[in-house]
């Protein structure tokens, strides 16, 4: 059984690898703004909602459900940022990858500010979590250096990879207090709260009320319709990724599960190595990895320290 549970949460982690390389294909080849991909994404939230009746979906309390719904409305801001570092002159699909694990640094940044200033909290963060925000911090530090990048480049993209992460961190800590108001089992309060929510994802539709981004969408639609098919492959696979990463919580260890699952940028700068090396891709899609053993071990110190932070 626990074989299994490995093979669930690897498999999670590459789902995931792969839809953010499929981001960074489409990027280049799809889309010509960052709007239109957050609006096709933010369309997709709900559809798989109504799977979520045949997992005994209950009504959660008002709280809960509003929680959950800015939830939604505050990763539909970090999606927004995502994109943008998709579509910016600096982009690296392993980059953002790396940002998004080590969301923790943040969440347990947080937590502890939280245990300070008020007195307490419903989570308790233990040393080796702390331990482990250094090590990713400084991951994350030398991230570019690994390149052989020595300058504070792109500081634009590095403060919206930033927000990213902070972002990211802030969703997560609203979901998950919105599953602890909701009550019951794991799987019952992630089932009751994630209908709303999807509802605060949709949000992101409304960018086309600008008349700019929907003029832009429309000019836009030959080419996004051309390529369906990958638009719903990068969509259903991160709906696979959350719902694989969700069983195996519920199915394993938590801290083999974490090391797993947090495994994704070690994925997507393998699956950058292999198609720059194997795939006919430009140097806009793809761009060549400088020195990819330095920045192999620099992902690998983030993606520790992530999952070392992530275990309690």
């Amino acid at each position: 059984m626990m074989s299994f549970t490995v093979c669930v949460a690897l498999f999670s982690a590459v789902a995931m690898a792969s839809v953010y390389l499929l981001d960074r294909f489409m990027a280049e080849e799809t889309y010509s703004r960052a709007s239109q991909p957050m609006v096709i994404s933010s369309a997709f939230a709900l559809l798989p909602a109504p799977l979520l009746l045949l997992c005994g979906w209950q009504m959660p309390p008002w709280e809960a459900a509003l929680m959950a719904i800015v939830g939604g409305l505050v990763i539909t801001v970090a999606n927004w940022l995502y994109f943008n570092i998709q579509f910016s002159e600096v982009r690296d699909a392993t980059e953002i990858a790396c940002y998004e694990s080590a969301s923790i640094v943040i969440v347990i940044t947080m937590v502890g500010f939280i245990h300070l200033v008020f007195g307490g909290f419903y989570e308790t963060i233990a040393p080796h979590q702390w331990l482990g925000i250094c090590i990713a911090t400084l991951g994350l530090i030398f991230l570019k250096v690994a390149e052989g990048v020595r300058s504070f480049v792109g500081w634009k993209h590095r403060i919206l990879l930033v927000c990213f992460m902070v972002f990211g961190a802030s969703y997560e800590m609203l979901v998950d207090r919105a599953e602890h108001i909701a009550g019951g089992t794991a799987l019952q309060s992630f089932v009751n709260v994630t209908p709303f929510y999807w509802v605060g994802m949709f949000s992101g539709v409304g960018l086309l009320l600008l008349p700019k981004e929907r003029r832009a969408f429309r000019e836009q639609w030959k080419g996004i319709r051309s390529a369906w098919k990958l638009i719903v492959l990068a969509e259903v696979l991160a709906l696979v990724a959350f719902a694989t990463a969700l069983y195996a919580y519920a199915a394993g260890h938590v801290a083999l599960v974490a090391m797993l699952t947090g495994c994704i940028p070690i994925f997507v700068l393998l699956g950058e190595v292999i198609l720059r090396r194997f795939g006919n891709f430009s140097e806009e899609v793809f761009p060549k990895i400088r020195m990819p053993l330095r920045k192999a071990l620099v992902v690998c110190i983030v993606v520790a320290g992530a999952v070392l932070a992530n275990m309690q």
